[in-house]
């Protein structure tokens, strides 16, 4: 069965983003559980080769999960209802996004596979700040800006099922389906250290 972890008071800061679950491990095996309510983060990935699979993660305040370790994987997992700070549009306009799911803070060869992401209120599956990302044949929809690939470099997005339906929960603004940009500001301490 499912094992489920719920952060309903658990004592974390509203809006802190101090997740729910943090593995800092390495050659860590996740499987089948859930992580829900979190005030913080649902699940953040610190440590190396480690594999996630069949994990559900929803209704974090800030992100759900994170990975910022490298050569992890995230696999037939679900990823929705993250990003609540933004609920309703809440810190639109005001450049705060969070994501259901992302591979951000300088990982290396992260595999996004066959997970399924939806109604986030921020960016559904990105790679923000990483390197040799992988997202493939994953489902991803409704969410403010489905798949978002920021200041990563050789990345592989391919076989993802990316879409909008009409009325969805998040429709009352623009929705985007695959967005690549370059956030990398000068006054920052830059996300290439070393390249500013």
């Amino acid at each position: 069965g499912e094992t489920i972890i719920n952060g309903t008071g658990s004592g974390i800061s509203q809006n802190s983003y101090t997740p729910l679950l943090s593995v800092s491990g390495n050659y860590v095996i996740i499987r089948d559980i859930k992580v829900t309510d979190s005030p913080g983060m649902g699940l953040k990935v610190s440590g190396s080769y480690n594999i996630l699979n069949r994990v559900k993660v929803h209704r974090s305040y800030n992100n759900g999960v994170i990975i910022s370790g490298n050569y992890n994987l995230f696999e037939n997992g679900e990823s929705y209802y993250n990003a609540m700070m933004n609920e309703n549009y809440k810190s639109v306009g005001q450049g705060w996004w969070d994501s259901g799911t992302s591979a951000a803070r300088f990982p290396s060869h992260t595999i996004f596979r066959n997970n399924t992401i939806w109604n986030n209120w921020g960016e559904g599956l990105s790679t923000f700040g990483a390197t040799y990302t992988t997202m493939e044949g994953n489902r991803v929809f409704d969410n403010m800006l489905n798949i978002y690939v920021s200041d990563a470099k050789h990345n592989v997005v391919k076989g993802n099922l990316v879409f909008v339906t009409p009325g969805n929960p998040l429709s009352g603004h623009e929705q985007y389906g695959i967005v690549i940009s370059d956030e990398n500001n000068p006054t920052d301490a830059g996300y290439w250290p070393g390249t500013n």
